[in-house]
């Protein structure tokens, strides 16, 4: 086993997102179709050497976190998936754990709809479960499904990637046919960050869901929403999502980078999760490279990627050479 650990954590972008009233435990029901995308962040993990201090480790696991990029609290998704790891380990009779220290490189924007801290987390339990192996009991995919799920609702879904549905709060994942290559730009207006509390208590006040109301919506509110119609391509029939009207009532900025997309040539420019990225496709690499140009000198930040298909994640996953 390589002492190194060098793993690709990928964005997502939601191509459908269809948003049902919240329940009694104040969670909404989703139906969304995901599709991992070759922007992404970079997580190298290795075990501490014996001449290195041990000091700056997690309280709750022993990984020392570096990030590259953009600040990060000192409570973030790579060690509550980390702390979570290694309490399982710990209740199955582990009682030592190597030390390790991570490298965050991020790349993928903070508050932009893109799951990049919920992909962040996956790439850590991948890493952290491959260098603890050697010394703890070997860790399952239903393990790492279990606690992706205690750290976010859309984390499980980066255990599988390419094209899939999420339904439930967005962490049961269906896969689905994956989508052929489609070359995209992802743009979001510069220091525009949506919290993903904030877009849909924006939802609520927008469908005249008040607090207070049972399971906070009326009775007789719609409650799952039906899946979108996946049909192994691009269409804005069955694609769409249901949060952008209400966050770009507080953001419009948001949908000033979307328009600016389209401005630019995207066949099709909708926003992501809850924002505040929006991607557009196009025909080919040199259209989205000269898209991501004209957006970048228009004042927005702009990234030419392409999906990923399941496959592609899965050998992220396994390690970087």
């Amino acid at each position: 086993m390589s002492e190194v650990v060098r793993l690709r954590a990928h964005a997502k972008v939601n191509l459908a997102l269809k948003v049902g009233a919240p329940g009694a435990d104040g969670y909404h029901p989703l139906a969304t179709v995901f599709q991992t995308i070759s922007l992404a962040d970079t997580l190298t993990a290795r075990p501490l050497r014996a001449d290195e201090p041990a000091d700056g480790l997690h309280r709750g696991a022993p990984v020392r976190l570096s990030v590259a990029g953009v600040p990060l609290p000192q409570h973030n998704t790579v060690t509550h998936a980390a702390t979570l790891l290694a309490g399982l380990l710990r209740a199955r009779g582990e009682t030592s754990l190597r030390p390790l220290t991570v490298h965050l490189k991020k790349r993928v924007p903070l508050g932009a709809g893109l799951g990049g801290g919920s992909s962040d987390a996956v790439a850590a339990l991948v890493a952290c479960a491959r260098l603890w192996s050697r010394d703890a009991l070997q860790t399952s995919h239903d393990d790492l499904a279990g606690i992706a799920r205690q750290v976010g609702a859309d984390v499980p879904y980066f255990l599988v990637g390419g094209t899939a549905l999420g339904t439930g709060r967005g962490d049961q994942i269906t896969p689905l046919q994956d989508l052929p290559q489609q070359w995209l730009v992802i743009v979001a207006p510069c220091s525009v960050s949506v919290a993903t509390p904030a877009a849909y208590a924006a939802f609520d006040e927008a469908q005249g869901w008040r607090d207070g109301e049972p399971g906070g919506a009326p009775a007789g509110a719609p409650g799952e929403p039906e899946a979108p119609g996946y049909t192994g391509e691009l269409d804005p029939a069955w694609m769409g999502n249901d949060l952008h009207a209400a966050v770009i009532e507080t953001h419009p900025e948001v949908e000033k980078a979307r328009r600016a997309l389209q401005a630019a040539g995207a066949d099709i420019a909708q926003m992501s999760g809850s924002g505040s990225a929006s991607f557009g496709t196009f025909d080919d690499r040199r259209s989205a490279q000269r898209a991501a140009s004209v957006l970048r000198a228009g004042g927005f930040r702009a990234w030419p990627c392409v999906t990923v298909s399941s496959g592609q994640h899965a050998r992220a996953l396994s390690n970087l050479d």
